[in-house]
C-alpha cells in the first residue's frame, strides 16, 4: 500500500548573513547570493572532475589578487582567483560568506586576466 503525504515537505535550507546586523526581529537576514556568483559556482562544480574540492582560506596560496577567467577546458567560463592548492594551480571560486571551491588543475594557457 502506498503512503501519501498530505502536505509538501520542504527541503530548502538557507543561511543567515552574520556579516550584517540583526533585523528588527532580532534575527540576521538571509544570505543573498548574487545571480552571477551562483552561476559561476554552478559552472565550477558541475563537471565530472573528482578533483573539485571545498577549501578553506588557509589552504589557498594565492599567486596574486587578480581575477581570472578560464577560457578552455572543462571549466571554461569559470571566474575566480588563481591559487596553488595541493601543489597544483587551480581557480578558486568564492561564495561570499559561505564557502570557497577550488577547480581541478588549470594550465596557465587556459586562463586570462579579467579587467
Amino acid at each position: 500500500m502506498k503512503k501519501t503525504v498530505d502536505a509538501p515537505i520542504s527541503f530548502i535550507k538557507y543561511y543567515l548573513d552574520k556579516t550584517l546586523p540583526p533585523e528588527a526581529n532580532g534575527k540576521n537576514p538571509p544570505l543573498i547570493i548574487p545571480y552571477n556568483a551562483m552561476i559561476n559556482f554552478i559552472k565550477a562544480t558541475s563537471t565530472d572532475s573528482e578533483h573539485v574540492r571545498i577549501v578553506t582560506a588557509e589552504q589557498c596560496h594565492y599567486k596574486s589578487g587578480d581575477k581570472v577567467r578560464v577560457i578552455a577546458g572543462d571549466f571554461k567560463g569559470v571566474v575566480g582567483k588563481v591559487a596553488r592548492i595541493a601543489g597544483q594551480q587551480r581557480i578558486v571560486v568564492e561564495i561570499s560568506g559561505l564557502c570557497l571551491v577550488a577547480t581541478a588543475y588549470i594550465p596557465t594557457d587556459f586562463i586570462e586576466i579579467v579587467k
